[in-house]
């Protein structure tokens, strides 16, 4: 059992629809599997679609959701880890990039 606020996860009970952005990232593709594992749905949002998937897991770019926002009704949850990667060189003009 997993205790996510006021729901309970358990097998055969409550199932979360989970939006992750920046699910491709270090944290995001870890707290994906962790969902996974205890049988959400998932929805991975990112710039471009990965070239490794996994089978339980929707993944949708940012410009087919553009087009398509009734995949994210009745979602649960939406985790916001989209943002720069931390393993680059943080020059004056990456910095300015994300300001």
């Amino acid at each position: 059992m997993v205790r996510l606020g006021y729901l309970e996860v358990v097998n055969g009970g409550i199932q979360l629809r989970i939006a992750i952005t920046g699910g491709t990232g270090f944290i995001g593709s870890h707290l994906m599997k962790y969902f996974i594992e205890h049988k959400a749905e998932v929805i991975l949002i990112s710039r471009s679609l990965p070239q490794k998937t996994n089978p339980g897991v929707e993944y949708v770019t940012w410009q087919k959701l553009d087009n398509n926002l009734e995949r994210l009704e009745g979602l649960d949850a939406i985790v916001n880890l989209a943002g720069e990667p931390i393993s680059q060189r943080w020059t004056e003009a990456a910095k300015r990039k994300i300001l």
